[in-house]
C-alpha cells in the first residue's frame, strides 16, 4: 500500500493505488453495517495478503450477521417492554 507523494503549492498529497482506495472504501461499508476496526483489521491483513478466500469471507459475515440477529432479538424484546409499559400508562 505504498503511495506517490506529490507536490501542491506549500503541501504535499498522497496519491493512493485503486487497490488501496478499495481497501478504504470496504472497510468504511463494514463499519456501516457494525464491524468493528478491530474485528476489520485481522480481515483486512488477509485481504491485503491476499489469503482472505471465499470460505472465511462466509464465515465472517455470518458471524456478524447472527450479532446483529441478537442484537435484532434484544431490541424487539425492549420495544415490547415498552410498549407494554405504556399501554399500562394510558388513562
Amino acid at each position: 500500500m505504498p503511495c506517490q507523494t506529490r507536490p501542491a503549492g506549500s503541501r504535499e498529497y498522497a496519491e493512493y493505488d485503486d487497490s488501496t482506495v478499495n481497501l478504504v472504501e470496504g472497510i468504511k461499508i463494514a463499519q456501516s453495517i457494525g464491524f468493528t476496526l478491530a474485528e476489520l483489521g485481522p480481515i483486512a491483513a488477509a485481504y491485503v495478503a491476499g489469503s482472505l478466500d471465499d470460505g472465511e469471507q462466509r464465515k465472517v459475515l455470518a458471524a456478524k450477521l447472527d450479532q446483529i440477529e441478537e442484537k435484532r432479538r434484544q431490541l424487539g424484546q425492549m420495544a415490547d417492554f415498552l410498549r407494554a409499559k405504556l399501554n399500562d400508562l394510558e388513562p
